[in-house]
């Protein structure tokens, strides 16, 4: 049995009673009228504040051993990354050593056990340059200029901070034979020039930055040509992109969004193929669950076993959406072991927020449970990151809405409030890390990562509160990080930066994440200044999709969104009364790339009811439309989802061929969805026009009534069911081309009877 102090439940039951001593004393100093007594509890407050940085520091060596303690374990006299350093290299006239690595790290681990345990190393080092050490987690905007594709990097700067040799993994003798060559040149060979630039005295390097005007429009053939270019370099053979495969889920997003619309079968085969490789490969933990980072094999054999945090919300996130758009049970299931592994591993049950990411363990991750039972399990990175945080939360939304579980939900809330209270900082935006300070600010990853995760919160439940911090942190980044030409710096500027950090980055993705949170408030509040902002950033995106690999999907998701008609769901009701609650879920239920969901309390936002539209009452109620196109108000959260199904997929190719009648011609296809729900749609045509669709719906229970026989589980009986629902539809377009009813429908055989619906259009 272990003693007490080595439980690590025991010191953070400790560390938050002296926490908690602190902020009470110093309240009740706060409110003390004699100054005695106000300065007794300054005291006794200051006192709690050491405790507790005691215990903290005690704590973090015995249960925490982070980067820190691995330059106490290299006996290095490593430098921070700060102006100081650079000022005494300059002074000695030697290079600065910047080693960039990471905690979950396996390669870095390697070589600071042995390049950096050797002495002769240890001394050259010491000798020679001034070694700084950063972490690529913490400092991404360090790790972005400097990392040399990888980690570790071994980079060798001058005292101005420019690159004068750059490796990754070195050995000793590697290590001995670049530092003779970089900091002692041989006979005749001429020191390494820095580089320099023609520079009024008061400009900056990144104001001379090649600023490309936008060009051309954004249009749907864009995002034709990034979709013909995805699909090119798909791995047909092993599944996924590439020969180390990744798993790109912002990609896999983007292609199942295009099949989801179009019902291509190409697009199809690529998504189904792609998810199910990587949920049936050595990539997915099958043991503890969660995801490794990557494999170096084209068939996703030799994983590197690091998992990051930030992995499980994209895969968590692209899991649940196929299985909202496909309803196939392997997809489902393998989102519930990405949550088995968060939620064991990675969520902090005390503090509430999410740790950044697991190092890699070979030979841990090679054994079985059982074996795995008997060993210490590899180390966790504790530490609170804001991007991370806000992308496990996003999925843990998602989550609460597909498995129709609040906790879910409650949890993501919970740690987006953590990272709220303890990094954001008015003026400055969120900071990138906590550890029990705020460290890093202003970053654009940060802003638009967390504005996107308050956005979801917002969707899911609806709190004006979540919506407001979206737009705080966009704004924000409106004013310190947006250039002219539409698109976002990476960090503000700051003269005082050291080396590659005075020129100031523009990101792909990151712009892309920022037009897509000034689109999703544009939806969310009306504001067109949000609608011009995303259409200017993409626009001026557009010369830099060529370069931007496979992050150009996202970028064409974006545009795609942009351009298209959203599928709004506005809910009606009061904040706390439970029925609204259930159908802003089942709302969170339907998948549709371009969804925007909102809750509008009609007792405290009139105002915001009546510029939407809509009434009062009835309430709770439910309004689906896609742009102008609405099917009636409900209450119920399961017609909720059949509308939006019938909405979404509007140009989905027909499945099963085509057929006239009347000298009109008509598509349709069967389509099961998710929660034992199945449908089959039909488009009518007059030439290249579509006049109208009709969708029949119905469920696995609504079966078991009104076709005993039909077991949708099986492939027989999926093909009935598909026969009697296409004959059904075959009768009702009929009628309908007879009567020249040429309105959408959806008609709802849930129950024993039958309910017939026309989709109507709002009137605007």
């Amino acid at each position: 049995m272990k003693a007490l102090n080595e439980i690590p439940e025991a010191w953070r039951l400790a560390m938050q009673r002296e926490k908690d001593s602190w902020e009470l004393y110093t309240r009740m100093a706060q409110s003390a009228s004699d100054a005695a007594t106000r300065s007794l509890l300054e005291m006794l407050a200051e006192q709690e504040k050491q405790h507790h940085a005691l215990l903290e520091a005690e704590y973090r060596r015995q249960f925490e051993p982070d980067l820190e303690l691995g330059k106490e374990r290299v006996p290095l006299a490593w430098y921070e990354w700060e102006e100081e350093s650079f000022r005494l290299a300059g002074a000695l006239e030697i290079p600065v050593m910047l080693y960039i690595t990471a905690p979950w790290c396996e390669p870095c681990h390697l070589m600071e056990q042995t390049t950096f345990a050797a002495p002769e190393v240890v001394d050259a080092i010491n000798a020679s340059v001034i070694p700084i050490l950063v972490d690529a987690d913490k400092r991404p905007d360090v790790d972005d200029r400097y990392s040399r594709g990888g980690w570790p990097t071994t980079a060798f700067l001058d005292p101005e901070g420019n690159v004068i040799e750059s490796r990754n993994f070195l050995s000793a003798e590697e290590m001995l034979a670049i530092l003779q060559r970089v900091t002692v040149p041989s006979a005749g060979q001429v020191s390494p020039r820095r580089p320099t630039i023609g520079l009024r005295e008061d400009e900056l390097p990144s104001e001379l930055e090649e600023v490309p005007q936008a060009v051309g429009e954004l249009s749907p053939g864009l995002v034709d040509e990034i979709l013909h270019t995805v699909v090119a370099t798909f791995d047909e053979t092993h599944g996924g992109f590439g020969d180390a495969k990744f798993h790109h889920a912002s990609v896999l997003e983007f292609v199942l969004a295009m099949a989801h619309r179009s019902g291509d079968a190409a697009l199809n085969r690529v998504v189904h193929r792609a998810l199910e490789a990587i949920a049936q490969s050595s990539l997915y933990d099958k043991v503890e669950g969660g995801f490794f980072r990557y494999a170096a094999r084209a068939g996703w054999s030799e994983p590197h076993y690091e998992k990051m945090a930030g992995d499980q919300g994209q895969l968590l996130k692209l899991y649940l959406h196929a299985y909202k758009a496909t309803g196939r049970p392997l997809y489902l299931d393998t989102g519930r072991g990405v949550l088995r592994y968060v939620d064991e591993v990675l969520w902090d049950r005390e503090r509430g927020y999410f740790y950044s990411s697991q190092e890699a363990d070979p030979t841990y991750y090679a054994l079985d449970a059982a074996g795995r039972g008997s060993r210490q399990a590899p180390y966790v990175d504790r530490t609170v990151y804001t991007e991370r945080n806000a992308a496990i939360a996003s999925a843990y939304l998602l989550a609460g809405a597909v498995f129709d579980d609040p906790r879910y939900a409650d949890l993501a809330v919970r740690a987006l409030e953590f990272v709220w209270q303890n990094l954001y900082r008015e003026g400055q935006g969120m900071h990138h890390y906590f550890d029990g300070q705020a460290r890093v600010p202003s970053l654009l990853a940060d802003q638009v990562s967390m504005a996107g995760a308050w956005l979801d919160a917002y969707e899911h439940f609806g709190r004006e509160v979540y919506l407001q911090r979206a737009q705080t942190l966009m704004r924000f980044a409106r004013n310190a990080l947006l250039d002219q030409d539409g698109r976002y710096y990476d960090t503000v500027a700051a003269p005082e930066a050291l080396g590659r950090l005075r020129r100031r980055q523009k990101p792909f993705c990151e712009n892309v994440l920022a037009a897509e949170a000034n689109l999703r408030l544009y939806r969310a509040t009306g504001r067109e200044e949000y609608r011009d902002a995303a259409q200017h950033t993409l626009e001026a995106l557009i010369p830099h999709h060529d370069d931007a690999g496979y992050d150009a999907a996202r970028f064409a998701l974006a545009v795609d969104r942009l351009l298209r008609r959203p599928l709004l769901i506005t809910i009606v009701g009061e904040n706390e009364d439970p029925r609204r609650a259930d159908l802003v879920r089942a709302a969170g239920r339907t998948y549709a790339p371009n969804k925007t969901v909102q809750a509008v309390d009609p007792q405290w936002e009139p105002a915001r009811l009546e510029r939407l539209g809509y009434p009062p009452e009835p309430a709770p109620a439910a309004y689906v439309c896609l742009g102008t196109l609405c099917a009636r108000p409900t209450a119920d959260p399961d017609e909720l989802v059949a509308q939006a199904q019938a909405m979404v997929g509007q140009e989905r190719q027909g499945l099963a061929g085509g057929w006239e009648y009347q000298g009109y011609a008509i598509d349709e296809g069967f389509k099961p969805e998710p929660r034992d729900r199945y449908q089959y749609f039909l488009r009518v045509f007059d030439g290249d026009q579509r006049l109208f669709r009709y969708r029949v719906w119905t469920s696995k229970q609504a079966i078991a009534a009104r076709w005993p026989n039909v077991d949708p589980n099986s492939e027989e009986g999926r093909a009935a069911l598909a026969e009697h629902l296409r004959a059904e539809g075959h009768r009702r377009v009929k009628s309908k081309i007879d009567a020249k009813a040429f309105k959408n429908w959806i008609l709802d055989l849930r129950a024993e009877g039958e309910e017939e619906i026309a989709l109507e259009e709002k009137q605007t």
